[in-house]
């Protein structure tokens, strides 16, 4: 089996290149109601393995970003949402300057609130914050950060206050007036 990349074209074992790609049939639109995981086309599968294998045997490649990045989207827009998460921290975390890795911090983020997980959306968007290289090479996760943090911390609460632990919510409200006491929540955390 052999797998080769040059600048403008991404062959693997089958012949699959960039244009091969751009022809596949677009997804169909989403079902509505509960997102539930889509099987790949067979195309897809194998240009999501060709970009995993890249990624693995070379981790610090000129291209390495980008594989990871777009194996991640595919497991993404199949509803895949642990295998995009695994690949988009990989890009975030391993190559903080690079173009994709705003937007793989991003979808980190948009997958676990797909999920409704907002304990793993807040304890990665911290992490996200707080790497410096990440933050400074994509200046608007600095904005969009804290509000996600702010934000999920809320609905951390509100699980308490729906799982009827009133005292620990109570508890969890006035913490989060005493450390977001600007915020537009505030109100809402002190009459809860």
């Amino acid at each position: 089996e052999s797998s080769f990349i040059t600048a403008n074209t991404f062959l693997v074992d089958g012949g699959i290149s960039v244009g091969a790609v751009k022809a596949l049939p677009p997804l169909p639109p989403p079902p509505a109601g509960p997102k539930k995981r889509l099987a790949m086309a067979a195309q897809r599968l194998k240009l999501a393995e060709a970009y995993r294998r890249y990624v693995r045997w070379r981790p610090d490649g000129p291209l390495a970003s980008k594989s990871a990045y777009r194996a991640a989207r595919l497991a993404y827009d199949h509803f895949d949402y642990a295998e995009a998460i695994d690949l988009f921290t990989k890009v975030a975390l391993d190559h903080p300057g690079a173009e994709e890795s705003e937007y793989a911090t991003n979808l980190v983020l948009d997958a676990y609130n797909e999920l409704g997980d907002w304990r793993n959306l807040n304890g990665w968007a911290k992490r996200f914050y707080a790497n410096a290289p990440l933050v400074q090479a994509h200046p608007k996760l600095r904005d969009d950060l804290p509000k996600v943090i702010e934000e999920s911390s809320f609905k951390i609460i509100e699980e308490l206050e729906q799982a009827k632990d009133w005292e620990g919510a109570a508890e969890a409200y006035l913490a989060f007036v005493r450390d977001w006491p600007a915020t537009r929540l505030a109100g809402n955390a002190l009459y809860n």
